[in-house]
């Protein structure tokens, strides 16, 4: 059974429930819209969204319903609980994550273990992340559980006891904001002007809401209607932990909508997916599917499909996305290998500040005034400004503020000057915000109590942050637009793209071993259900969450996290309007021998649908095999490159061999633009020219 259970909220207002398959949630929302126009005008209606993704589309498809030039609100949840805590009397100053990830270290370096297992547990270099999830996750639900197991409940006090510090000295983090603003809401008399703003408050993806969330919901809308919109079965963040379907916890007055059939073949393989619904007969094209060697070569031929489809039918790069499981997938990797064949991105789940020239920039001139002349950052420098000499030796920089000294910097080298000559439109943009975000944390560094203001300790956490990536359960920023979309499926619920490729349709990631965290083995999960963001259901309880699930179920705990993979790929072919791509990869190239096989659930897809395989015939010879070459200069460098950053093993035997080995083909090759290449390659890998 899980720490929660069936927790039943009881709300006044409508629920409007429809399949998780079928039209944009835009689409279905628009006609509730319109009839809270009926009776308000734009101004008094609020729409919550409870994943920030996508609402500068939803405002858009919303506001051509509207006959007046007042756009409709539509707010993040967490947005809308910023709002309501700022008009507390504590209005505390909310921390980035990667402040969060400075602060956090911060006070594990001073926190003393009382538990054995921990104690152990924290001399690993992995104890910091561990700890950062855990409550980061425990901060987000606010459970008020009692473990029966020592070592959960030390986790469970340290998490209180980090959430004491940030409030002493005047912080939130922002998995917090939702329990702060509900205790604000809860204990005041005076309502917060935002709330007096609204008459009525349109919910849309409420299947997602945890029991938290609901009670908030209810406490912030106990004088205006309530309306809300959610899908049945169709919740992948609330169901890690909590199980069931939505009506299993939320008592409102309930609308079913007997929405359409889906139509397109993505829509038909989302709809099969989630409740085992039969295919129709018709319209099941836009189908396809990659096969690739291996990992590399199937982002390879994404790529190469993606600039195909930008030809053949005039999309632009923001109509793609590129969709992996979870934030434990090779993200990252994905985002460098589309990059490095001149695909612009887009993610929340990695800022992706490691691969940005203008950052680690400043990362090595922060290196640079940390150590009194670091020989490996000033050649670094050097190759991106020659004359650096002038503005770094000077011997005042190194004792201003570091956030006045990069600064400097930045302004004395035109660093964004160069950026924006050297780089496209929207590369530009993001590393110009990228510069901010750094600037940012170095006067976090400077104006916090708990931290050291000096540049070691802003080097420790820009180094903290090249390594981030957002958590599964949580995100609170939206998706950049004018790149390909890289990200996690949960990132693409309830939006839609033109095409969408799914990567990694293999048996080890659809379904996977669910990963949690390395402090606990997932034998001794099971017996844990109080463990944050963690479910341990019952057989009932995993029949009553997913429709797909067998009636026979020996091991409830892997059946739930299987038929939740089952959900997830639905949830990315959900996303593609017009075009799904289905991708494996046949071995690991760390790992040869040792060959991948297709997903059950793409074998099952295959007995139900008809899938076109994709092959470009025109780059599966000398030019494959330049790429291969050429990316595999890329991933050497980078490896170099980021160790000092990541703390990461580099064997330079082996890239010194692989290097030997490419010069031979240099030497043998007929093809003279060839070497070029690979001297540019290097070039660009120490941001010394831009790609064209």
């Amino acid at each position: 059974m899980s720490a929660i259970g069936h927790t039943m909220s009881e709300l006044p207002g409508e629920l409007h429930l429809f399949s998780p398959t079928g039209p944009p949630i835009e689409e279905r929302v628009a006609p509730i819209f319109v009839e809270c126009l009926s009776e308000h005008d734009v101004g008094d209606i609020l729409v919550l969204k409870r994943f920030p993704t996508g609402i500068e589309t939803f405002t858009d498809i919303l506001a051509t319903h509207v006959d007046t030039v007042e756009r409709p609100e539509v707010m993040s949840l967490t947005r809308f609980a910023r709002t309501i805590l700022e008009a507390s009397p504590q209005n505390p100053t909310l921390v980035s994550q990667h402040e969060r990830a400075a602060v956090l270290a911060s006070v594990l370096s001073e926190y003393e273990w009382a538990d054995s297992f921990l104690q152990q547990a924290s001399a690993f270099d992995a104890f910091e992340d561990d700890v950062g999830r855990f409550t980061l996750a425990a901060a987000w639900q606010n459970q008020n559980v009692d473990p029966n197991d020592s070592s959960l409940t030390e986790l469970f006090d340290f998490t209180a006891h980090l959430q004491e510090v940030l409030a002493t000295n005047g912080y939130a983090e922002r998995a917090s904001i939702i329990p702060r603003a509900l205790e604000y809401l809860e204990a005041e008399t005076a309502r917060p002007p935002i709330l007096d703003q609204f008459d009525v408050i349109l919910t849309v993806e409420v299947e997602e809401f945890s029991a938290l969330e609901r009670r908030f919901l209810a406490a912030a809308s106990t004088d205006t209607d309530l309306v809300c919109v959610g899908e049945r079965h169709g919740s992948i963040q609330r169901v890690r932990n909590e199980p069931g379907d939505i009506t299993d916890h939320l008592r409102m007055e309930t609308i079913d909508h007997d929405s359409s059939r889906p139509i397109s073949g993505p829509a038909q393989v989302a709809a099969y997916l989630t409740t085992g619904e039969a295919p129709q007969l018709a319209a099941t094209d836009g189908l396809f599917e990659i096969t690739e060697e291996t990992f590399a070569d199937q982002v390879q031929t994404v790529a190469e499909e993606i600039e195909r489809r930008r030809t053949t039918e005039g999309w632009s790069y923001d109509e793609f996305a590129v969709v992996l499981k979870d934030s434990s997938s090779p993200i990252q990797e994905t985002v460098r290998i589309l990059q490095q064949a001149g695909i612009p991105t887009a993610s929340i789940t990695t800022s992706a500040l490691s691969d940005d020239p203008a950052a680690r920039e400043l990362y090595h001139v922060a290196r640079s005034l940390e150590s009194g002349g670091d020989d490996q950052s000033r050649t670094l420098l050097e190759a991106r400004v020659p004359d650096f000499t002038t503005i770094l030796d000077d011997d005042e920089l190194a004792t201003e503020p570091v956030s006045n000294a990069l600064t400097t910097w930045v302004l004395d080298t035109d660093l964004k000057q160069r950026v924006a000559a050297n780089e496209s439109r929207l590369e530009a943009r993001i590393q110009f915000q990228h510069i901010g975000r750094i600037l940012d944390l170095a006067r976090f560094v400077e104006d916090c109590p708990l931290l050291d203001s000096s540049w070691d300790a802003f080097c420790q956490a820009l180094e903290r942050a090249f390594r981030y990536s957002a958590p599964d359960f949580y995100s609170e920023v939206d998706v950049k637009e004018g790149g390909v979309l890289v990200d996690s499926a949960r990132v693409v619920k309830n939006a839609s793209w033109k095409a969408v490729f799914v990567l990694n349709v293999v048996e080890e990631e659809y379904p996977a071993v669910p990963r949690f965290s390395s402090l606990f083995p997932i034998a001794q999960l099971k017996s844990l259900p109080e463990y944050p963001a963690v479910t341990s259901p019952t057989r009932d309880e995993v029949r009553e969450t997913f429709p797909t699930a067998d009636d026979d179920i020996n091991h409830p705990f892997s059946a739930y996290y299987t038929e939740l993979s089952r959900r997830l790929l639905a949830v990315g072919a959900n996303a593609a309007t017009d075009q799904l791509y289905f991708c494996t990869y046949t071995e690991n190239a760390a790992d040869p021998g040792k060959y991948k096989q297709p997903s059950r659930f793409l074998q099952q897809l295959r007995d139900q649908f008809e899938f076109d395989s994709i092959t470009h015939e025109d780059v599966h010879s000398q030019g494959r095999a330049a790429t291969r070459v050429l990316s595999s200069v890329d991933r050497a460098l980078q490896d170099v490159r980021t160790a000092p950053v990541t703390g990461g093993d580099v064997d330079l035997n082996a890239i010194e061999t692989q290097f030997g080995a490419i010069q031979q083909l240099l030497d043998e090759t007929d093809d003279p633009g060839l070497e070029a290449a690979f001297e540019a390659h290097v070039d660009f890998a120490e941001g010394r020219v831009r790609r064209d």
